[in-house]
């Protein structure tokens, strides 16, 4: 039932694997392979006090009320699924602070080159139909999907 309710809803979706990226990214760095060079690592600072349950929290009430009246997703199940979010305030303050700030003129070069560009025409061609179901079914532009999957994996 709750696999269901997973496919019904884009939005679901990204609230779920931001709260899986937000409790379990901190974690990676353990699963890295060891190169045999000496890491240089900034101080690690103090762990920050544990956040509160995402269930009760007025915006994910208001969330879970929002996709049972508009989605028809069964309240019982949302809230099964956010009790089981753990979410880490080092990791929330990590991702909402930018590493640094370019001008769009700086990154250009590094997300619109051929390389990109081959592997989108491919990535496009390999996964037309379900890039035109997904457009079809969340109204979301191929081209769209396509250049975030660029941005975020080189394909």
């Amino acid at each position: 039932m709750i696999q269901s309710t997973l496919t019904r809803t884009p939005l679901l979706l990204t609230a779920l694997l931001l709260s899986v990226a937000l409790s379990g990214c901190a974690t990676l760095k353990k699963h890295l392979p060891a190169t045999g060079t000496p890491a240089v690592t900034a101080p690690v600072p103090a762990p920050a006090p544990p956040l509160p349950p995402m269930t009760g929290q007025a915006a994910v009430e208001r969330f879970i009320d929002e996709m049972v009246a508009k989605h028809d997703f069964q309240r019982t199940e949302l809230v099964a699924l956010f009790e089981k979010v753990q979410p880490r305030a080092r990791i929330i303050e990590i991702m909402t602070t930018p590493a640094e700030g370019k001008p769009w003129n700086k990154y250009r070069p590094i997300f619109v080159n051929e390389a990109r560009i081959r592997g989108g025409v491919d990535f496009w061609r390999d996964n037309s139909a379900a890039l035109a179901r997904a457009e079809r079914q969340y109204g979301v532009p191929a081209e769209i999907i396509i250049a975030i999957i660029g941005v975020e994996t080189r394909y």
